[in-house]
């Protein structure tokens, strides 16, 4: 359905995105996972047409696309994070995008529809006024007006952050529902949801994608304690020669193992003591998620279903290598593994 080219961003002389390629396919599920600022938002906007690249070719069911193309327009819907409601009645609001469009199909259907897949009861909500909503409805009234259209993509941006709890389940319960017959692309800091619901992921780090999965993120500055090994300061933390002072050391959770005892280690492994406080399985139950508190950072590990024989609060060693330790740029751009 996609397939972005040369994908890059900039806001005046800074970079919020560098895209080499990306693939969506047909009713897909993409989560983007990444810090504030990594370039989430950039990357829901160009997907909605709603914004220009500053460079790079966007392709939707094959063809060039450029914003509010007449080609994308009716076919993709966007949920921003913060969803301002018209001030006007629940079902006007949802009315609204039907009068954008010229669409006076079976309105009166199509919004008690709308309204009861989000868990709002239409006899209830349909003519309450938007300022009667809290914060959590009206993120349910907003996302019912985009499933009301019927759109052949939906673009999620935090559709759970800053709202009730009862709201953020419905939404997760809605979202589950229409995946099976629309795209979805959600950016969301709720990691473990989007690894639940989503079939593909992306994550992305100062506008770079960086790989598939939440990365282990290390700031500087480092403290050279030998001659292979460098310091997190203030942690036990150690890695591999920084390639500049500011540099940021990612390590992927799946470079990661963990074991019991305390391993014999070379000089190019690293062994830190830990407690594990989380496990979550992933991918249809193949592999598993461990979180790990080791001093007052968190690390992330994923093994093999076949290997888990542990449990929160049990006491172990994570395992990685130095060599795998990739580095970035404080400026974005990735630099080579070390």
């Amino acid at each position: 359905m996609y397939h972005l080219k040369q994908i890059q961003h900039n806001y005046g002389n800074l970079k919020a995105l560098a895209l080499d390629k990306l693939h969506i396919n047909r009713n897909e599920s993409l989560g983007i996972v990444g810090p504030n600022g990594s370039g989430k938002t950039t990357l829901l906007k160009i997907l909605a047409c709603a914004e220009s690249p500053t460079q790079g070719t966007i392709y939707f069911n094959g063809q060039p696309v450029s914003p509010f193309s007449p080609s994308i327009r009716f076919k993709v819907c966007m949920l921003p994070q913060s969803s301002c409601l018209l001030n006007r009645t629940v079902a006007e609001n949802i009315a609204y995008g039907f009068k954008l469009r010229k669409d006076k199909y079976n309105q009166h259907n199509r919004i008690m529809a709308a309204l009861d897949a989000v868990g709002l009861d239409p006899g209830c909500f349909a003519q309450r006024h938007q300022n009667e909503l809290s914060g959590g409805e009206k993120r349910r009234v907003a996302l019912a007006a985009r499933l009301a259209l019927q759109p052949e993509v939906l673009i999620l941006d935090e559709p759970t952050a800053g709202i009730d709890i009862e709201s953020a389940i419905r939404i997760q319960e809605t979202i589950i529902k229409i995946k099976r017959h629309t795209t979805l692309i959600i950016a969301s800091h709720d990691h473990e949801w989007l690894s639940e619901i989503c079939n593909k992921q992306i994550f992305l780090f100062q506008g770079n994608h960086i790989g598939a999965r939440r990365m282990n993120i290390f700031l500087g500055p480092y403290i050279q304690i030998n001659a292979h090994q460098w310091q997190k300061k203030g942690t036990p933390v150690l890695v591999s020669l920084p390639p500049a002072p500011d540099a940021i050391a990612l390590i992927d959770p799946m470079d990661i193992t963990i074991t019991l005892q305390k391993p014999d280690i070379a000089d190019n492994k690293v062994a830190l003591k830990g407690q594990i406080t989380r496990l979550i399985a992933r991918s249809q139950f193949i592999r598993v998620s461990i979180s790990i508190l080791i001093g007052q950072i968190q690390l992330f590990a994923e093994i093999s279903t076949r290997n888990v024989n542990f449990f929160p609060g049990q006491h172990v060693y994570a395992i990685y290598h130095l060599h795998r330790i990739k580095w970035v740029r404080r400026l974005g751009a990735p630099a080579s593994c070390q």
